[in-house]
């Protein structure tokens, strides 16, 4: 995949400027909450507020007082997260982990045993600093329908997401880890939709983020329904 056909096909976004101190939300029993990743997490595109992490973080929030903090730095791949992320959040000790990264694994083909290598190793960390921890991952989002690759990339961009998000899946049967399907769930809403997206035709803006936060949301309620 020709990444720099990606990278400059279309206009830039601002770098959000997203607090980077404990932020705390909600009320009732206290939890931890740790967001790492890639742009999608910091809300590149969209209103931070309505992205993925601030919502996912209010949703825990309607049953307890949440004490977050987001990592994420846009253009990571899963072997960032665990080289520079997860060591600044496991002193969180978290009691949830959102892990929204596998975008930018697509796009610059990571070798396959390499996202399965690390999104190991990160998994681990996180269980044993918090032998509870609650872990959800997004997967790669839907690359095969992003308007700023061009065909036939975006095709094989689609393809090789169902690849990386395979390898996700099987990472996720593992117990306290949970597969957030955004791409199957909302893949062919932003086909037909192409107003989501930001207007470097990359990233979602705020709609598009809101399409991904009830997928977050519904595995966050099967998280907690767990023992």
């Amino acid at each position: 995949m020709n990444f720099l056909v990606i990278m400059y096909g279309g206009k830039p976004l601002p770098k959000p400027q997203i607090p980077r101190n404990v932020q705390t939300v909600g009320q009732g029993s206290p939890k931890t909450y740790a967001v790492l990743g890639d742009s999608t997490a910091v809300g590149l595109g969209g209103d931070y507020q309505q992205g993925i992490a601030m919502q996912t973080a209010r949703h825990i929030g309607k049953t307890h007082t949440v004490h977050f903090q987001n990592f994420a730095v846009a253009g990571a791949r899963v072997q960032d997260v665990l080289r520079n992320q997860v060591p600044q959040a496991t002193y969180l000790k978290p009691d949830f982990v959102l892990l929204a990264v596998g975008a930018n694994d697509v796009t610059r083909r990571t070798p396959l045993p390499n996202i399965r290598t690390g999104m190991q190793a990160i998994v681990t960390k996180f269980i044993t600093i918090n032998p509870h921890v609650k872990i959800i991952l997004t997967g790669a989002p839907a690359m095969g329908v992003v308007p700023r690759i061009p065909q036939p990339l975006r095709y094989l961009a689609g393809e090789r997401t169902k690849q990386v998000n395979a390898v996700m899946g099987k990472i996720a049967q593992r117990t306290q880890v949970y597969l957030a399907p955004i791409a199957q769930r909302t893949g062919s809403v932003l086909k037909k939709q192409p107003h989501v997206f930001a207007r470097d035709n990359f990233h979602p803006n705020t709609l598009g983020y809101r399409l991904w936060a009830p997928v977050l949301n519904r595995e966050l309620d099967t998280a907690q329904s767990h023992p």
